[in-house]
């Protein structure tokens, strides 16, 4: 729970990459929430395993005598189990925006600017270096 006089979170409210097929046709719409859902499904224990990195990591940092190594493979492994999840999600994407017709196509990869654009990506969906 957020206590009552923390600051707003600054960052924009993240769409979910659904949204981003809004302006598809309807079973289109539907393809691509199927699609999602499944990859999502896919990715599960990989999410699970990030999370319990990043917690284990925590605790090791906590810990009297924290080990660096050990907090910094722990975060490592976090980070790389995310990119793969994050992986498996593009190349699905990637796969059913290939069996769209090219405005259909176009429309997706509008919608996918507008979701990257709203969480603070760019085009490409990486976030900017910070300064």
């Amino acid at each position: 729970p957020t206590p009552t006089n923390a600051p707003p979170d600054p960052r924009p409210a993240r769409s979910p990459i659904w949204t981003a097929g809004e302006q598809l046709s309807p079973q289109n719409r539907v393809a691509l929430r199927q699609t999602l859902k499944a990859v999502n499904q896919r990715n599960q224990p990989i999410t699970r395993q990030a999370r319990l990195e990043r917690r284990s990591a925590l605790e090791a940092l906590s810990a009297p005598g924290a080990d660096p190594a050990e907090v910094a493979r722990r975060l490592a492994n976090a980070r790389a189990l995310e990119q793969e999840a994050r992986s498996n999600v593009e190349a699905a994407l990637a796969e059913f925006a290939a069996t769209l017709p090219p405005a259909e196509r176009a429309a997706l990869a509008e919608g996918l600017r507008q979701v990257y654009a709203a969480q603070g990506r760019d085009q490409t969906g990486a976030r900017p270096a910070r300064q």
